[in-house]
């Protein structure tokens, strides 16, 4: 995928697929967004969780309020292949079975208004959100997914099934 942009979206949870360039969030209430990409631009969203790979700052413009982001949570087949066509990911030359990866920049969010990184403080335990600035999920409420996805496996010519999905590896 070139670009994305998710719009309008309320209440729902979104997985993007890895995006060459830039992927777009705006007017989004009480979403979870997973996406890699190579840049990320929150716009005017409302509690929103965002996890995410990117190897830029993630962008934060207009009036976003009590959203927060984490890294990257989610696998399901053909991810690594489609991390490698967005060159979000790279094979390691000694052994192509092994990606390499940027640092991701999930916790570096710029406020372009302020033109300043802002370093989110961690979530409040109370899970009250008194403030606008992006937060990060703490690490007791991150949780890894997988998604239960069938389909056909090019390479094998079988069906890959939620539960070959359900230990990483």
């Amino acid at each position: 995928v070139a670009n994305a942009t998710i719009s309008g979206c309320r209440d729902t949870t979104i997985v993007v697929g890895a995006i060459r360039g830039l992927a777009r969030i705006v007017d989004c209430e009480r979403c979870e967004i997973m996406i890699a990409a190579n840049r990320i631009v929150m716009t005017n969203s409302l509690e929103t969780s965002v996890y995410c790979y990117t190897p830029t700052n993630p962008l934060w413009v207009g009036d976003n309020r009590s959203c927060k982001f984490a890294p990257f949570n989610i696998s399901y087949p053909g991810l690594n292949d489609q991390l490698i066509e967005a060159k979000l990911a790279n094979p390691n030359p000694n052994n192509p079975s092994v990606l390499t990866y940027h640092p991701n920049k999930y916790n570096l969010v710029t406020d372009v208004e302020k033109s300043a990184i802002v370093n989110p403080p961690p979530s409040p335990s109370t899970g009250e959100i008194a403030f606008s600035a992006p937060t990060t999920v703490p690490p007791a409420d991150f949780n890894v997914y997988s998604l239960p996805i069938t389909f056909e496996d090019e390479n094998r010519n079988a069906n890959v099934s939620h539960s070959q999905l359900s230990s990483p590896k």
